[in-house]
């Protein structure tokens, strides 16, 4: 792929740069059941997503945080997407560590094994509980022979074929656990995701019963072919490449803030089978950014999975009009905040309740920011 080089997951810390304005790197988790329940967990160092990163003046250093999500019944029961000030934070790429305030996250190799372990400890706005999980998630790391790319735009999955439990305690929403197929990647770029040349990326992954199959398709600023990207693999095995097949996009649909995505999409894995997939639910809807649950089928062994899948529109990040928008579903944890961030982060049941507390109370607390 000329967009993005893929290599090895101990080359990234060297794909590192966390003082470049615009720089950006990202280590992505999500655990998937059969019956496509899970969550996902974002550790960000300068996500692009957020209000006013995307003009490329602040740092990685400046702008970390977690995003962490669960999906029940193909909604999002749970949300918050939390950045944390940089005296709070500590990253030692070199030793696979996060902390981020009370949240703790730790990547291991043990052999040819990667564990991801997390304890996160979550403010949630506008109330005095917290969201407290704790995920783990073991699986063989990734054997995948390293692409020439862009090298300042470096993409890894670091174990696509593990499996995870997480237990998730929000207070009002004690004990709920979880155990299922798990996926952990990191993407990286030492300049900001505007001078990639990059229009749009559409990605997914599915956890069939032996294997994991990923599929990545990037846009050209340029207005050049689409470069398709479909990874196989089973776990323990060498990882399976295709970058020459094109992918059938099925039927077009239209989002309400303008984005259009497709119902499904046809494309063949590196073993020459014919993969169908279609998406079971939107769970997340915004002018630049969609999210799927989707489900695939195998057409030469019948065999069916379900995963996660997104679509990224990079024209349309951080326009003005977006950004008090953003900022309603970005809480600091050290404030200050939208006013209506309570609304739109925490559990999905009671939001409206914290709003008014926020409003009325909480707002007004020492510390709590305005």
């Amino acid at each position: 792929m000329g967009i993005l080089s893929i290599g090895a997951a101990h080359d990234l810390p060297g794909a590192v740069d966390l003082t470049a304005p615009g720089a950006f790197a990202w280590w992505y988790c999500d655990l998937v059941d059969a019956q496509g329940d899970g969550v996902v967990l974002i550790a960000f160092m300068g996500l692009p997503f957020l209000a006013g990163y995307h003009e490329g003046r602040d740092r990685p250093c400046d702008r970390p945080g977690l995003n962490f999500v669960v999906y029940r019944g193909g909604k999002p029961t749970f949300y918050l997407l939390q950045e944390h000030e940089h005296a709070n934070v500590t990253l030692l790429p070199h030793e696979w560590l996060w902390e981020f305030g009370e949240s703790r996250l730790r990547l291991e190799w043990k052999g040819d094994d990667v564990t991801l372990t997390a304890a996160l400890d979550l403010k949630v706005p506008g109330s005095r509980e917290r969201c407290r999980v704790a995920l783990d998630v073991t699986g063989p790391a990734s054997r995948i022979a390293a692409t020439d790319g862009d090298p300042r735009h470096h993409w890894c999955p670091i174990a696509p074929t593990a499996t995870g439990h997480v237990t998730v305690d929000t207070g009002s929403d004690a004990g709920w656990a979880l155990e299922g197929r798990a996926y952990l990647d990191a993407n990286t770029s030492r300049v900001p995701l505007s001078q990639l040349g990059l229009s749009s990326w559409q990605w997914g992954r599915i956890a069939f019963p032996e294997r994991e199959l990923i599929f990545y398709a990037m846009t050209p600023e340029s207005g050049g072919p689409e470069e398709p990207l479909v990874l196989s693999v089973r776990p323990g095995q060498p990882a399976m490449l295709d970058e020459k097949t094109p992918f059938a996009w099925g039927p077009k649909r239209h989002q309400r803030y303008g984005l259009t995505w497709h119902e499904s999409v046809t494309l063949r894995c590196p073993l020459g089978h014919v993969v169908c997939v279609k998406v079971l639910h939107v769970v997340e809807k915004g002018p630049f950014y969609l999210r799927f649950l989707i489900e695939a089928r195998c057409e030469a062994t019948g065999e069916t999975g379900r995963g996660f899948a997104e679509l990224v529109d990079v024209a349309r990040i951080d326009r003005p009009w977006q950004r008090p928008f953003v900022r309603m579903r970005t809480h600091r944890a050290s404030g200050p905040n939208s006013a209506w961030v309570p609304l739109f982060n925490g559990p999905r049941s009671g939001r409206a309740m914290r709003l008014l507390r926020h409003w009325f109370g909480v707002s007004r607390a020492p510390g709590a920011g305005p």
